[in-house]
């Protein structure tokens, strides 16, 4: 019980950092296959537009806001980007990767990949989740043919 709520206090600390950061996007991108996933991409955006529907929930996100990542050390100093860097690895695994691991299996047989958007003002999350099945597989080219593979698309909404 004392871990839970050690970690909870870890991660609202860390959501609360980046926002301190001018933070108000982050975008995760996710891949997986075989018995294994991976985080592929972490990006942070400043003033990106995000449209909720009626009922609350993301809808929409423009993500043309200002990439953190890529802004020169003038406008997001390299202090910034440490902390960044820290704040993002430990929402990572607490956050991220136990959301991701509570929905369609991204990450075995033939895997799958998606993008997770966690917006920091209202801490509202929007996963995008595509899972791969079966390729064909030609034995004459000893090759699998990935053209003809199926797809299945998943969104997941939720706050953190």
């Amino acid at each position: 019980m004392r871990n839970k709520i050690k970690n909870e206090f870890t991660d609202s600390f860390s959501l609360m950092g980046l926002r301190e950061l001018g933070i108000d996007l982050v975008v995760v991108e996710y891949s997986g296959g075989g018995d294994s996933g991976a985080i592929d991409e972490k990006n942070c955006y400043i003033n990106p537009k995000i449209v909720y529907d009626e009922e609350g929930n993301i809808e929409y996100i423009d993500d043309n806001g200002v990439n953190v990542e890529g802004m020169s050390e003038e406008d997001f100093d390299v202090d910034k980007q440490g902390r960044m860097s820290e704040l993002l690895d430990n929402i990572e695994n607490s956050i991220i990767i136990n959301l991701l691991n509570g929905i369609e299996d991204w990450w075995n047989n033939d895997g799958g990949r998606g993008t997770f958007y966690l917006d920091l003002k209202t801490r509202r999350y929007l996963i995008e989740n595509t899972c791969f099945g079966e390729a064909d597989y030609n034995e004459e080219t000893d090759e699998y043919d990935y053209e003809n593979q199926e797809e299945w698309d998943y969104t997941h909404q939720g706050k953190v």
